[in-house]
């Protein structure tokens, strides 16, 4: 049989990103005088992580309930 000849991919050009354009932002919600939400975006323009949490204020503390929404885009 005879041997096929191995592809080995050739790369001509190469491009490096400097710049992400990375972003975090948060955005607080007081629901009522015991209930905080908050909501962080953070990655790039078109990929990245929206999530939202829900605090309720016990003992001068906020504590962590439930996650209210998760989106990876």
């Amino acid at each position: 049989m005879p041997e096929k000849p191995r592809k080995i991919p050739k790369i001509g050009e190469c491009l490096k990103l400097e710049d992400l354009s990375f972003k975090h932002s948060v955005y607080f919600f007081q629901v009522d005088s015991k209930t905080l939400h908050i909501y962080e975006s953070s990655g790039i323009s078109l990929g990245g992580l929206n999530i939202a949490h829900e605090y309720i204020l016990q003992n001068n503390e906020f504590i962590q309930t439930k996650v209210l929404m998760k989106m990876i885009r």
